[in-house]
């Protein structure tokens, strides 16, 4: 602060805008939280956001990110990492239109096979083609999707279970549309691969645990009824991770699975189905050297990661990049080869082929989400001081650097809108401020930010780490004292007395801001009103040796006038 003269503000002044201010500003630090602000926390075993880059012009749904990673070939690898914890997301098996046996009238596919093979569904055909099976190109299963969901906004579309390359029969695995099971033994399917292969299972909402329910896993009996929150089911193969390790099978998809006694196969339209021994098995471009689609699940259920590598390489290569740096628990393999292909939506959409062939699948998994501004991620971080704070002159400014720790398990990402806010209310401070981080930071790493406070009598400031309009980790204060003209000497002064009241916090614990607000606040009160009561007793002391020259005659300094009372009193004392 400077004088009275520039500011129009007494000592007295000073001392009464020092309490309310520091009284101000520890009551919101005592409404903020001391851990993060975002509730949600997550048992990450990689940190994943450190192996992809996400371009903030995809980010235009909430609780999806599309990304880009580079497994070991430096090859790309396109990733969408969906939030099960975001509300509005939600997932359909898109299939195409078709006729079956009975009906002429084109209509969803209900069933995996052609009418000749079919079971109660009537099989599904193309018009005028019964040995054929309807086929979506990916512009086409993008339409199909929309018409499949309205709501909320179509995210994203990749190529999931395998079918025919010439299109004699429809998906090959687990068949959940919509909640009810299509594929089957009960329904004349005899390949049995919801038991023999991996698929992948949706639900359709948040559950109790704060997720919408999702496994990849296989059906121990084909005859059994699916898990009632399964929404969405759908197959594909190899595992590729399971249980966080690189599945043995992930380079040639050699199957391990064999059913001896399968259950019998009903509901046929035909007697050309028959139950026989099975096993696991794919065809041999399966898992070639080709780009492959995928998808992998986190450990507690919140990430999903939808992948499309671009490499030509078995598909052990995507599986190791899944389970090191993505961390993913369990992972299958979807479609690949010149089935490869991924969409993703928004204002600028990817339309992603890999090998370019434009080839049309007999199914596509959707995602959908609400608009938004993609992940809300489990970030944590603190300062390395609780306060930060300068007493200066009134003719310096205060430069602080702040020293920020990556406390969580995640990297904070400039593309992110890591940054640091402040929080304190507009009200009191004329709007908030935004530090933005210039560089990535690891967990455990630490970023610095250097700032120079705004010229004031007395500054407060309180600052969180946010990620957009997210705050994380935990908020720590900014004091700026300018001592006045005349009070330069008492700076160290001033800084003991706060660092002392620092100090004592910190050895109850640092838990409680309401004894920091406590201590702070008398600290402040009791120092400025000592300085007024000795800056009162000088003028006093002052006063009366002037006075006591002047009864003595000695000459008083130019300008000073003595009162009536003041001169009786001078003349009292010299008769």
């Amino acid at each position: 602060m400077a004088g009275a003269k520039k500011r129009g503000r007494g000592f007295g002044a000073t001392k009464y805008l020092a309490i309310r201010c520091v009284s101000a500003f520890l009551a919101v630090l005592l409404l903020l939280p001391l851990s993060s602000a975002f509730a949600q926390t997550s048992s990450v075993d990689k940190d994943w956001r450190a192996a992809l880059t996400c371009p903030p012009v995809q980010r235009q749904f909430d609780g999806v990110l599309y990304c880009m990673g580079t497994d070991e070939t430096s090859a790309p690898v396109h990733v969408v990492v969906v939030d099960m914890t975001a509300r509005g997301v939600a997932f359909e098996y898109v299939l195409p239109e078709g006729v079956t046996k009975e009906s002429s009238v084109l209509a969803e596919c209900r069933d995996p096979n052609v009418p000749a093979y079919g079971g109660p569904a009537g099989g599904c055909a193309v018009p005028g083609s019964p040995g054929q099976y309807p086929r979506l190109a990916l512009a086409s299963a993008v339409s199909r999707a929309r018409e499949v969901r309205v709501e909320p906004e179509l995210a994203a579309v990749i190529a999931a279970d395998y079918g025919a390359l010439d299109a004699t029969h429809g998906p090959e695995g687990l068949m959940v549309v919509r909640g009810e099971r299509l594929d089957g033994a009960e329904r004349c399917d005899d390949d049995f691969n919801a038991v023999l292969r991996p698929w992948l299972g949706l639900g359709n909402s948040i559950g109790q645990n704060g997720v919408i329910t999702t496994q990849i896993g296989t059906l121990n009996d084909d005859t059994a009824a699916i898990p009632g929150w399964m929404y969405t089911g759908i197959g594909g193969g190899p595992w590729l991770v399971y249980n966080g390790e690189v599945d043995d099978q992930a380079a040639a998809c050699i199957g391990v699975r064999t059913i001896m006694n399968p259950p019998a196969v009903t509901n046929c339209s035909s007697d050309s189905k028959r139950s026989q021994p099975q096993d696991e098995r794919y065809d041999d471009g399966s898992c070639g050297d080709a780009p492959h689609t995928a998808a992998g699940l986190s450990q507690d259920g919140r990430w999903l990661f939808l992948t499309m590598s671009t490499s030509k390489e078995h598909p052990d290569v995507l599986a190791r990049f899944l389970a090191d740096q993505l961390g993913v628990w369990q992972a299958l393999k979807f479609d690949g080869g010149g089935s490869s292909h991924l969409w993703f939506g928004g204002d600028a959409p990817l339309l992603l082929d890999a090998e370019r062939k434009d080839r049309p699948l007999t199914n596509h998994l959707a995602l959908y989400a609400a608009p938004g501004n993609g992940i809300g991620l489990p970030l944590d971080g603190q300062a390395s001081e609780a306060i930060y704070y300068k007493v200066i002159t009134q003719d310096q400014r205060a430069e602080f650097t702040f020293v920020l720790r990556n406390t969580g398990a995640l990297s904070w990402q400039p593309e992110d809108a890591i940054s640091l806010r402040e929080v304190t209310p507009a009200a009191l401070w004329g709007g908030g401020l935004t530090f933005p981080l210039e560089k990535p930071v690891a967990s455990g790493d630490t970023a610095e930010i250097t700032w120079q406070a705004p010229e004031s009598a007395l500054t407060l400031h309180t600052l969180q780490l946010s990620q957009g309009d997210r705050a994380f980790g935990q908020p720590f204060g900014v004091l700026v004292v300018e001592i006045p003209a005349g009070m330069e000497d008492q700076r160290r002064e001033l800084e003991s007395v706060i660092q002392k009241q620092i100090d004592q916090w910190r050895q109850q614990g640092e838990q409680q801001i309401a004894d920091l607000q406590h201590q702070l606040e008398q600290a402040v009160q009791e120092w400025f009103q000592e300085q007024a009561n000795n800056a009162a007793q000088a003028a006093q002391n002052w006063l009366q040796q002037l006075l006591a020259n002047c009864c003595a005659g000695i000459g008083l300094p130019l300008g000073l006038v003595l009162t009536a009372s003041q001169l009786r009193h001078c003349k009292r004392r010299r008769s």
